[in-house]
């Protein structure tokens, strides 16, 4: 079973990160991260959980995801559930 949620970008933060990030085995020190805030987008058909859907904030230290997301920008987020057979995404 799957749960698709409509979320929108309401805050986009570029800033560096205070930890340090390790690469290839080295700290990379003022590693850039991005910070992006989702709030539901309660829309007919989805107002029973989008009014009860907190927001939510993802930081991450890709430039990649970064350019991903865009300032009022609408996205899906789906959920499935995950077998204890599957393995995590690595990037």
């Amino acid at each position: 079973m799957a749960i698709r949620c409509k979320v929108q970008v309401i805050q986009l933060t570029n800033q560096f990160s205070i930890h340090q990030a390790v690469e290839d085995g080295r700290p990379v020190p003022n590693t850039p991260i991005c910070s992006v805030t989702l709030a539901a987008m309660p829309e007919p058909g989805s107002y029973r959980w989008a009014k009860y859907m907190p927001r939510v904030e993802l930081t991450m230290d890709s430039h990649e995801a970064n350019n991903a997301f865009k300032l009022g920008g609408t996205y899906f987020v789906d959920f499935t559930i995950a077998t204890a057979e599957e393995r995590p995404c690595r990037p």
